[in-house]
């Protein structure tokens, strides 16, 4: 059973994962995959410096990766982002394919492969992973 299908159905029981493993506490914590996030933190790219300033400002990362992680688990089109994550739809598909150029999806990975990681924190990195690259992967 996949973990995209095990979301969907209703009679699977899924664990919660300890306090002690690292949980949520933004604004996103009801997204169970987002105790990756204290993980992709510290690998999601900065955004380059304007040399002349200006511009509008840019979206929280948090959000955005919240939104990213919602539409690869739900398996939603890009164009059903839920108006929840504050986040247009257009803006979190640019950054998906942004980061997944940057290779955050496999940093991600590699990083959660860390024997202090709890098992399932491990399943979900992996779980995203493969998820961002079956999205990437151009229709044919």
């Amino acid at each position: 059973m996949t973990l995209r299908s095990a979301l969907l159905d209703t009679t699977t029981v899924v664990r919660p994962v300890p306090a002690s493993a690292t949980a949520p506490t933004g604004r996103f914590a009801w997204l169970t995959p987002m105790v990756l996030w204290p993980l992709a933190r510290r690998h999601v790219p900065r955004p380059a410096v304007r040399p002349q300033g200006g511009g509008t400002r840019r979206s929280d990362d948090e959000a955005m990766f919240a939104a990213i992680v919602y539409v690869l688990v739900s398996g939603v089109a890009w164009r059903s982002l839920p108006k929840t994550f504050g986040i247009s739809w257009q803006t979190a598909h640019r950054r998906f394919t942004q980061w997944s150029e940057m290779g955050l999806w496999q940093r991600l990975h590699e990083v959660s492969e860390a024997p202090t990681v709890p098992p399932q924190v491990r399943r979900w990195a992996s779980e995203i992973g493969v998820l961002a690259e079956e999205r990437r992967e151009p229709t044919a």
